[in-house]
């Protein structure tokens, strides 16, 4: 299976799962897992892969979800520098669509974080100022197939948003970024996808 990515102005990296040939301006990206082609031309910035540190960088705003493979199939580890509304899908398919898990970190204008179950909000909390516009703020999340989904801050261990769903989960395939609202630009990072 290949996917191919052509240089235009986002950022990614892609993991040292995959088979990677470049040329200047595009990538071809070779692998035999099952995650199919992304339905939209991802853009990628070439020269912001980093391959020692196997990261993603990212920037959306305002924009659909930008998606990549889940290749670790229970957890994520990000940073994201945003004023607000950092919004995370967990889906099955390189789209929003049902089944879906999407997380919000610091929405309502950076005071709460909510886990939605296909667009029901299941828990919020009062999270006020989690996020900074002007600071990258390092985020987890962890899922099982035994229902439970935990959200927290890197270095900390207690989760701020905890929810067991009432059956088990989807398999989480993609894992999609975005900030949805008012124009807001977020920088993010994910590590070791």
């Amino acid at each position: 299976m290949t996917c191919i990515f052509n240089h235009i102005t986002g950022y990614w990296f892609i993991n040292e799962e995959f088979n990677i040939e470049s040329t200047e301006n595009n990538i071809d990206v070779r692998t035999d897992k099952n995650f199919g082609c992304l339905d939209k031309i991802q853009e990628i910035d070439l020269s912001d892969i980093d391959l020692q540190t196997q990261t993603y960088n990212i920037i959306t705003n305002s924009a659909p979800y930008r998606y990549i493979p889940a290749l670790k199939k229970n957890r994520l580890d990000f940073s994201v520098k945003a004023i607000s509304d950092a919004h995370i899908s967990l889906s099955n398919a390189a789209q929003l669509m049902v089944p879906k898990i999407i997380i919000i970190i610091g929405g309502w204008s950076n005071s709460a974080s909510t886990i939605r179950i296909n667009d029901i909000d299941v828990i919020k909390n009062n999270t006020p100022g989690i996020l900074d516009k002007d600071e990258f703020r390092g985020f987890w999340i962890k899922w099982s197939q035994d229902r439970n989904i935990l959200v927290g801050k890197r270095n900390e261990d207690i989760p701020f948003l905890v929810y067991r769903h009432t059956e088990r989960l989807f398999p989480i395939n993609f894992i999609g970024v975005s900030c949805l609202f008012n124009h807001i630009t977020g920088h993010w990072i994910i590590n070791d996808v």
